[in-house]
């Protein structure tokens, strides 16, 4: 009998699992999730669609029998990722002390309409600054001293993986990465939230200039 294989997915997205065996007479097939046998799941392929950050972690397993007796199959682990945004991010680099205007515009050159986008005040060298808010066309940042020491902020833009968490207040989450190319279980852990609110991001700065990820959220 042929085995099924560990699976990795983004939330929202379908997967398959799959057995097969030499065929006999009578030959039938159910299969389980964490030991329960899922009703209806009779054939040789198990599909799953719209897979749920709540079914990380499953074990999944298969019966393959006839008449004169039964085989299972090699238990294999289904890894949902959760669904990952690309947000713009800044990082600014300044005195500790500086106050700060970072405006943003939809275009530049001589048409563009500069607006402030958040006033701040630098607590230390280097800081990050993530605009969440979705825009649908290209979006363009500068930064303005209007107070405190230095000569002027140093300004990166980059694209920053953004996860949603959600949990009780004061619960913690640990979020796990996986290369979207390689081992299917080399899992290394990127932090350990504590949630001060029931929804809030994560920005996985440590990504970037890194090979793309996958994501797995483990609360603790």
């Amino acid at each position: 009998m042929s085995q099924p294989q560990d699976q990795s997915a983004t939330e929202g997205t379908s997967v398959q699992f799959a057995v097969s065996a030499a065929l006999t007479p009578l030959l039938a097939c159910q299969w389980f999730c964490n030991g329960i046998a899922i009703n209806g799941a009779t054939n040789f392929v198990l599909a799953l669609t719209n897979v749920a950050v709540s079914q990380n972690g499953n074990l999944y397993f298969a019966t393959v029998s006839n008449p004169w007796g039964a085989t299972r199959s090699s238990t294999v682990t289904l890894n949902v990722s959760p669904a990952v945004r690309m947000v713009p991010g800044l990082s600014i680099a300044g005195q500790p002390g500086m106050a700060l205007q970072i405006a943003q515009s939809d275009s530049v050159g001589g048409t563009a309409s500069w607006s402030t986008w958040q006033s701040v005040v630098l607590a230390s060298a280097r800081e990050w600054f993530f605009d969440v808010t979705g825009s649908a066309s290209p979006r363009f940042y500068r930064t303005v001293q209007s107070l405190g020491p230095g000569s002027g902020p140093a300004l990166e833009l980059h694209l920053v993986p953004t996860i949603t968490l959600t949990g009780a207040v004061g619960s913690q989450i640990q979020v796990d990465y996986l290369k979207q190319s390689g081992s299917t279980n080399a899992w290394t852990e990127v932090a350990t939230v504590a949630l001060t609110n029931a929804s809030q991001f994560y920005f996985d700065t440590s990504a970037i200039g890194q090979p793309p990820r996958f994501y797995r959220l483990i609360p603790k």
